[in-house]
């Protein structure tokens, strides 16, 4: 398994989006993240990219099905991958929202 996450100005991603990912046909899954000058909120954000696009790909929802899938299963799987992160990094999830969120003021 080849998994490559990197940051990315934010005005770079393909759409609006702080996280965005796909796979190329050798099988390498790309995930790409906001710069938000912080390496642990990049981290962040591409745990909860990669927890994603693994659970769609196991359970075979396409990449266009993919905002149904946010909806049904971020609360209960992505996001509470990516807040046990956050409170094992010892930050706030609060400070950490704010930011995610600041980026599309």
């Amino acid at each position: 398994m080849r998994i490559i996450i990197e940051t990315i100005p934010h005005d770079q991603h393909r759409y609006t989006t702080c996280g965005d990912y796909w796979e190329y046909d050798d099988g390498t899954k790309h995930i790409v993240v906001s710069d938000m000058g912080d390496d642990d909120l990049a981290f962040l954000v591409g745990i909860h990219e990669m927890a994603e696009q693994y659970l769609c790909k196991k359970r075979g929802i396409k990449e266009e099905d993919v905002s149904a899938f946010d909806i049904a299963f971020e609360e209960k799987i992505a996001t509470a991958i990516e807040r046990l992160m956050c409170a094992e990094l010892g930050r706030s999830w609060k400070e950490y929202e704010q930011k995610v969120l600041s980026l599309f003021e």
